[in-house]
């Protein structure tokens, strides 16, 4: 059993292959516009998804990412530097494997892990950088639910998952603007996104509220996640606005 914070979301083949939409305006995303002042795209307002390679520069915009359950603390100094956040690339993966590793305790493995992601096939990786050095990482999956599946178990849909920011890089805003970045990318595929997190966890709670997401319960499982504590929270941002009708 892998905790909520490690634990990768496995891609499922039957996952939407419909081509990408086009970029996505703060009003079409259902993002107030608060949310968008700093853009993590080209096109001031936009959410769309980068290139593979390019790097989108960006500004500190929400509260640093802290390490696992550590205090929420506004306090907390917050530097004003450059981040950059892109999809993330075969060379990356050494440098995101140590970091993986030395945030889990857990060695080898991470590398294919990781790897994995690239394929842009139900999945994707980005990874941050502050002042060109590399800072995390935040993955995206698609995500079903296996047959035979609790009753409980979360939908299927794009999750965010796996976001790790180097604990001397926290506080720059890289965490934000990997959040962004995902949510983009999943705007050009779905008109919803999901998270999950420990409920513990204030940090991560208040940054995916703060970009939109919406809890929608915390009594749900998903198969080889377990949250410490035994609580999770699953969150919701819709990325289109609800039709009545």
């Amino acid at each position: 059993m892998q905790s909520a914070d490690s634990a990768p979301i496995d891609a499922d083949s039957r996952h939407p292959a419909a081509g990408r939409r086009s970029a996505s305006s703060a009003a079409v995303l259902g993002l107030p516009s608060r949310h968008m002042a700093t853009p993590v795209a080209a096109g001031a307002g936009h959410l769309a998804a980068p290139a593979r390679g390019s790097m989108i520069a960006t500004r500190r915009s929400l509260a640093r990412v802290a390490p696992r359950f550590a205090t929420f603390d506004e306090r907390h100094h917050r530097h004003d530097g450059e981040v950059s956040v892109g999809l993330a690339g075969e060379d990356d993966l050494a440098v995101l494997a140590q970091l993986a590793e030395a945030h889990s305790g857990v060695t080898g493995g991470w590398g294919e892990r990781l790897r994995a992601d690239l394929s842009g096939v139900g999945r994707a990786l980005f990874v941050a950088r502050v002042e060109q050095a590399v800072a995390g990482y935040g993955r995206v999956r698609w995500f079903s639910p296996p047959p035979g599946s609790a009753a409980d178990t979360a939908p299927a849909g794009w999750y965010l998952a796996g976001l790790l920011v180097a604990p001397d890089r926290r506080g720059w805003g890289a965490g934000a603007a990997l959040t962004r970045a995902r949510v983009g990318w999943v705007a050009e595929r779905a008109d919803e996104v999901w998270c999950y997190a420990n409920a513990r966890n204030a940090v991560s709670l208040a940054l995916h509220a703060a970009i939109g997401f919406e809890e929608v319960t915390r009594d749900f499982s998903v198969p080889g996640v377990s949250f410490e504590g035994g609580v999770g929270m699953l969150g919701r941002l819709r990325l289109r606005p609800v039709t009545l009708g």
